[in-house]
């Protein structure tokens, strides 16, 4: 399984315009075990920045993470409004049709209490991920190694308005009522770029 590895923060200017951060990107390459990264502003807000890199294995990335330079950014820096989010992912594949897509519906999915993942959600995610006729462009998931009840589901569309009416369609909308009482969900919409 890939390993994604999802950094995000507020930014106090176009991020993609920064050359600190173009820096930190192409900075990306040099490291052992990365296969690509990507990038995006929300959709919802357009401070909201995010950098995902996937990396071939979780000793990897962990070997990358014992320099000082990957993956924080430094704190000084003009661009950070926040502190950086940082939250690791075991991919069930890489998700490369829901990030091409025009816009990636990014959810992430905490376990309500006396739930267990590979019993409760794991199914509904792959059920989910099978569906055809939702109009969805790819559907990836992966649970978090080292938060528990943490998983997140990369999901890609033609626009926003799309994963709003996917709900019409009953098998899209009876895998969502089973989600619920499972999770609480915090949805993103993030078009995203390839970095490389």
């Amino acid at each position: 399984m890939p390993i994604l590895d999802i950094i995000a923060f507020n930014s106090t200017e176009e991020p993609k315009a920064s050359s600190v951060l173009k820096s930190f990107l192409d900075d990306l390459k040099k490291y052992d075990g990365v296969i690509s990264a990507w990038h995006g502003v929300q959709v919802e807000g357009p401070a909201h920045y995010h950098i995902l890199v996937f990396w071939d294995s979780l000793a990897q990335l962990k070997a990358a993470s014992k320099e000082s330079y990957y993956p924080s950014l430094p704190t000084t820096l003009p661009i950070l409004e926040s502190s950086l989010l940082r939250r690791l992912f075991e991919i069930n594949q890489f998700p490369e049709a829901a990030l091409t897509a025009p816009v990636t519906d990014m959810s992430y999915m905490s376990l309500k209490e006396n739930f267990v993942f590979e019993n409760d959600l794991q199914p509904i995610l792959v059920r989910f991920t099978q569906l055809k006729e939702t109009g969805a462009l790819g559907a990836y998931w992966g649970h978090s190694p080292d938060v528990k009840g943490l998983s997140v589901i990369l999901v890609g569309w033609k626009c926003v308005q799309d994963h709003h009416d996917a709900p019409q369609i009953p098998a899209y909308k009876e895998l969502v009522l089973s989600a619920m009482p499972v999770v609480n969900f915090d949805l993103k919409f993030v078009p995203f770029e390839k970095i490389f």
